[in-house]
């Protein structure tokens, strides 16, 4: 190892003090840059891994929210399951008609059409969509809230579509009205 050191010392004795000098300050220059080079690159990495660890948090953060959706919505998909599967006499139209006539709104009931709409997205899952769509004349808001909030009361109704239109006589209203409810398909039970 001595041996190898002779030759720099000898080359380093032959230097003037200024060449000397000049030589140390340009190793130093070398080490203060690349030492600044590396602590640059490694702050860039810092900062990057910061970048990927926020945004697999956030996807961590949406993943569960996706799951505990889907978790609801299997729970109440359980629900409507059950519900359509002890309810096999149930009829969507019997139920409208039954309720109009406990509201005692028979005369304001002009028309009431009942249909079952194949949904694809429905009949795939075993499902079909029944709807009735009626039109009611000469209400007034508390006989309307009356009706909303019975339809509302039954879990497995839904409101599809509400139109509520002055009436021609002074202060009534004209509604139309479409619920809906599903039904297990016949083929997937």
């Amino acid at each position: 190892m001595i041996d190898i050191l002779k030759p720099i010392e000898m080359w380093i004795s032959k230097l003037s003090k200024k060449e000397l000098q000049r030589y140390i300050l340009i190793y130093l220059a070398t080490i203060i840059t690349l030492t600044g080079l590396l602590i640059y690159w490694q702050y860039n990495q810092a900062i990057a891994l910061k970048k990927k660890i926020l945004y697999t948090n956030t996807q961590r953060h949406e993943a569960c929210e996706i799951l505990t959706q889907d978790e609801e919505v299997q729970k109440q998909k359980n629900i409507v399951d059950k519900t359509l599967k002890e309810r096999k006499k149930f009829t969507l139209q019997h139920y409208f008609e039954h309720t109009i006539s406990k509201l005692g709104l028979q005369n304001n009931l002009k028309k009431h059409d009942p249909f079952v709409s194949n949904l694809e997205h429905l009949r795939s899952q075993g499902y079909s969509e029944v709807r009735v769509e009626a039109s009611l004349v000469s209400l007034n808001t508390k006989q309307l809230v009356e009706l909303l909030d019975e339809i509302e009361r039954n879990t497995i109704i839904y409101i599809k579509y509400l139109e509520i239109t002055k009436s021609g006589k002074a202060p009534a209203i004209d509604v139309l009205l479409t619920i809906a409810t599903l039904q297990l398909d016949k083929d997937g039970v």
